[in-house]
């Protein structure tokens, strides 16, 4: 799975503030850290830096995932920081039913869309929020055409296995929709594009396109 970068953490940090003291937050929820809540958080706990740090991992990794299931485009790791900002900021549901998300999948250009639907999101214009979407705009359009945990690796499939056009089981798919490969079957310098529902795109090399491969059954992303 994707995973944000410290430009991302950066501005998350920046608009959340940290408190190493347990405290209650304006809905009455027992708070520590950058906004954490849960059953780890008790009155009068306290906690390091570097555990507030780590905390904050903790709690992206459900928003990282968000994004990286929600969002069908390929993004670039700028794109992909500034959206985990957003959805642990109004929450992964939002992102989920929003115009953004919508505009986005269908193909629109990001920066058109990320300019248009992110200011959106301001609870009526509250100074804080506008600034939090200003930043997280200008960190989307920031330039760098790198896509988020872009990578090349070798692949050899540990078992007969699919190559899928779709991030499905094989009995979904149409005939059109997958290819058969052998187990043993290798790729030198396969491209990673995007981590969906247990399965990871990839670029394969010479000119044999884009497909989605189940990770467990590929040595090189199985437990990845």
């Amino acid at each position: 799975m994707t995973t944000i970068s410290k430009a991302g953490l950066d501005l998350i940090k920046s608009f959340e503030g940290c408190r190493l003291t347990a405290y209650v937050c304006p809905a009455g929820v027992l708070t520590i850290g950058y906004g954490s809540t849960g059953d780890h958080v008790t009155p009068g706990n306290t906690i390091t830096q570097a555990e507030a740090d780590a905390l904050l991992l903790k709690d992206l990794a459900r928003f990282e995932k968000g994004v990286s299931d929600l969002i069908t485009v390929r993004l670039s790791q700028n794109q992909f920081d500034a959206l985990v900002s957003f959805a642990f900021n109004c929450g992964n549901s939002a992102l989920a039913e929003s115009t953004l998300r919508k505009r986005l999948n269908a193909g629109e250009d990001p920066n058109t869309v990320a300019k248009q639907e992110l200011p959106r999101w301001t609870s009526g214009g509250l100074a804080g929020l506008v600034r939090r979407r200003e930043a997280e705009v200008n960190l989307f359009c920031a330039g760098g055409a790198q896509a988020a945990g872009d990578k090349s690796i070798n692949l050899t499939a540990n078992q007969d296995t699919l190559l899928k056009k779709q991030p499905l089981p094989g009995v979904e798919l149409k005939d059109n929709e997958k290819s058969a490969v052998s187990k043993g079957k290798a790729y030198q310098g396969a491209k990673v594009l995007a981590s969906r529902n247990g399965h990871t795109q990839v670029e394969l090399p010479f000119g044999l396109g884009g497909w989605w491969l189940f990770d467990g059954h590929w040595d090189e992303l199985d437990g990845k």
